[in-house]
């Protein structure tokens, strides 16, 4: 009885042997599909990649960008240009500044003949002189006078005529 039970004890560790290196390879097969389902989405992701880097470049071709760099590097230039000559500066000469002291005497002359102008037309303005306003309360009219002023408005405004529609 013991070697049977030996001979069982063996046959079961086989059995046991055999079902660890079956469920070893069924770990190794769930292992190698996950990794092969990862490997397609990471093909499908690069796909879409691919596809988006082509439209973009279908929209913007190396010549435009080229075009903008040389556009953006003429505007720099241009712009370092004016600073320098901003920076450099040109100090007016002896003629310039007899020209400018020249045009603003004329300015001046010119501004002040039409003001001589204006103050003689203001004085050949005849005056006018205005009756003073009234500081007090103002008089009160009799009644009587009053309803002869309304009845006298009434009669200025213009009849009204009804025309029938």
């Amino acid at each position: 009885m013991a070697i049977h039970l030996l001979k069982l004890r063996k046959h079961k560790l086989n059995e046991a042997s055999k079902v660890e290196n079956q469920l070893l390879t069924v770990l190794q097969m769930v292992d190698t599909i996950s990794s092969k389902e990862n490997e397609a989405e990471l093909i499908k992701a690069m796909k879409v990649g691919k596809d988006a880097l082509s439209q973009l470049h279908k929209e913007m071709s190396v010549d435009d960008v080229l075009d903008l760099m040389d556009e953006v590097k003429e505007g720099i230039e241009v712009e370092n240009e004016i600073n320098n000559i901003l920076a450099q500066g040109t100090p007016l000469s002896a003629v310039d500044d007899s020209e400018v002291e020249a045009e603003l005497a004329a300015l001046e002359k010119e501004m002040e003949e039409e003001e001589a102008e204006a103050k003689k037309e203001e004085e050949s303005l005849p005056e006018i002189t205005l009756p003073e306003v009234p500081m007090g309360e103002l008089p009160k009219l009799p009644e009587k006078e009053k309803e002869d002023l309304v009845v006298e408005e009434q009669s200025e405004s213009p009849e009204q005529v009804m025309v029938a529609s």
